[in-house]
């Protein structure tokens, strides 16, 4: 089993809950530097000095994940410490400008 920190699509009520609904839900949790970032349909997160929101699921199928995620060509991942331990966390490299030129999502939040 793997756990993984989601904020975006993947966090219950969103368009891709289903995927991990089958999992363990841990809990609520806020990790710090990281910004987040408006793409539309979906958040990105990229490493920055705000406060991101979200959920800490466990899971078992870590790349079923990383297929949706386009992991390694569209998201990188790292594990992160939240409040409930090591979890996976998919963001953006900065490498890639692009990503600075859109909205910032001040809250940390994807509502």
């Amino acid at each position: 089993m793997e756990q993984v920190f989601v904020y975006g699509t993947l966090k219950v009520g969103h368009s891709n809950n289903d995927l991990i609904e089958h999992g363990n839900f841990i809990g609520k949790d806020g990790i710090l530097g990281w910004e987040m970032k408006d793409l539309g349909p979906f958040p990105a997160i990229i490493k920055g000095n705000k406060h991101i929101i979200g959920e800490v699921w466990e899971i078992n199928n870590l790349e079923m994940l990383d297929m949706l995620e386009g992991y390694p060509s569209f998201y990188n991942r790292e594990e992160i410490d939240t409040h409930y331990g090591k979890a996976w966390v998919y963001y953006i490299d900065t490498k890639d400008n692009s990503m600075l030129d859109h909205t910032t999502i001040q809250t940390g939040e994807w509502i």
